[in-house]
């Protein structure tokens, strides 16, 4: 993925996460039992930490296996995405069925900082491009 887009994405990640987590804060305090409050916050934390990987890993992917590093970024984003996502929606609507996605988010960001460390580990004869 190029570092422009990568920075873009992690950019409204970052924003989408501050919002909500305002929101959450203001918001939910005077309406929400604790446990969604918990969850909502849970789902900005982990956005925001997300996005700030992105960045990170924008700023070094020149260094990891060209093929490893492009393919981790999107599996990082669409990890991230369904993780906070469904659990702001699970929030928001109530729908039960919700929860069994966060899980498949969890394990797509857990599988992409895999691929990073795999990137970054990658033996030099296997880059093709240093």
């Amino acid at each position: 993925m190029q570092t422009k887009t990568l920075c873009g994405i992690a950019a409204l990640f970052i924003a989408i996460s501050v919002a909500a987590g305002a929101w959450g804060s203001h918001a939910l305090t005077q309406n929400a039992p604790l446990y969604l409050q918990t969850v909502w916050h849970t789902a900005a934390d982990y956005q925001i930490k997300q996005a700030l990987g992105l960045l990170a890993l924008a700023a070094v992917q020149g260094f990891l296996s060209p093929r490893l590093g492009r393919l981790a970024a999107p599996v990082i984003i669409i990890g991230s995405a369904l993780f906070s996502f469904s659990l702001y929606l699970l929030v928001l609507t109530g729908t039960p069925w919700l929860g069994y996605v966060t899980p498949i988010g969890g394990t797509l960001m857990v599988a992409g900082w895999l691929l990073v460390f795999a990137a970054a580990f990658m033996p030099k004869r296997f880059i093709k491009n240093p």
